[in-house]
Formats: C-alpha cells, sequence, structure tokens
C-alpha cells in the first residue's frame, strides 16, 4: 500500500459529507448517486478508507435507507459509480 498524501482524498471526503447533508434535505436521489460514486472510488484505492470516511459513508446509508427502497438505492448508486470527479463535484455544489 502507498501513503495517503494529505491531499490525495479532499474532494471525496467533501463530496461524502454534502451527499450527506443531501439525503438530510431529502435529495435522495442525488444522494444515492453520490454514494455510487464514492463507493466507486474507494474500491479503486490502494488503500482502506479512513474512519472518518467509513463512518461518514455509514450515515450516509442509514439516511438513504429509510428514505427509498434498496432497488432504487442500488439503481442511482449504480448511475454515480459511473460519474467522474468533475461531475460529482458539480452534483455535490448544487445540493
Amino acid at each position: 500500500m502507498r501513503t495517503r498524501e494529505r491531499t490525495d482524498y479532499w474532494p471525496y471526503t467533501s463530496i461524502a459529507l454534502l451527499a450527506v447533508v443531501s439525503a438530510h434535505r431529502g435529495q435522495v436521489q442525488v444522494a444515492a448517486r453520490l454514494l455510487g460514486f464514492l463507493e466507486s472510488w474507494h474500491r479503486g484505492q490502494p488503500y482502506l478508507p479512513t474512519i472518518a470516511q467509513r463512518r461518514t459513508l455509514d450515515q450516509l446509508r442509514s439516511v438513504i435507507a429509510g428514505q427509498i427502497a434498496d432497488d432504487a438505492v442500488e439503481a442511482f448508486a449504480a448511475e454515480g459509480a459511473l460519474m467522474g470527479l468533475p461531475v460529482a463535484i458539480e452534483s455535490a455544489l448544487a445540493i
């Protein structure tokens, strides 16, 4: 595993936090898409997510799960997994 750089994951942490805000505001489609993007990004990293990142994603999943069905979450997450970073940032900033 490589050493984590201080700045190589900050956009993803910011996106995750904004996705939680989105889910709390009832924008669950946006939140679920961003969840898919974040999960896809984490799978492609040579290191494990930080504790804070894991807790944020757990919170995001929990808030989303209380609002829409699992199959809908999976469908939106699959769309989000295909997003690139610029699109994910744009979606997060629109929250």
